[in-house]
């Protein structure tokens, strides 16, 4: 508390917009994804918008990190029901 109050109001002062800067939504439109074929085109989307600067490197790789976890659940969901077609065509 004895030190330097205009420096530590600076430093929170720029962690304040640091955190600002991260809740910024991005202002990309994606095409939609309605099954796992239409992710590749999604994620060539925002490579190219990385590229343009339209999207920051780490917010790219978030929203590459969250699409890759809906690719995996349309994939287990896709398995599961193969399995129950498989299920009740061996059971008829």
């Amino acid at each position: 508390m004895r030190g330097d109050r205009a420096m530590l109001r600076f430093c929170l002062d720029r962690l304040d917009r640091q955190r600002d800067s991260e809740r910024k939504h991005v202002g990309v439109d994606l095409p939609e994804i309605k099954s796992v074929g239409d992710i590749q085109g999604v994620i060539r989307t925002i490579l190219n918008e990385t590229v343009k600067g339209s999207i920051e490197p780490e917010k790219a790789l978030k929203i590459i990190d969250i699409i890759g976890n809906l690719m995996n659940s349309m994939n287990n969901s896709d398995l599961l029901d193969r399995l129950e077609k498989l299920d009740d065509s061996s059971q008829d």
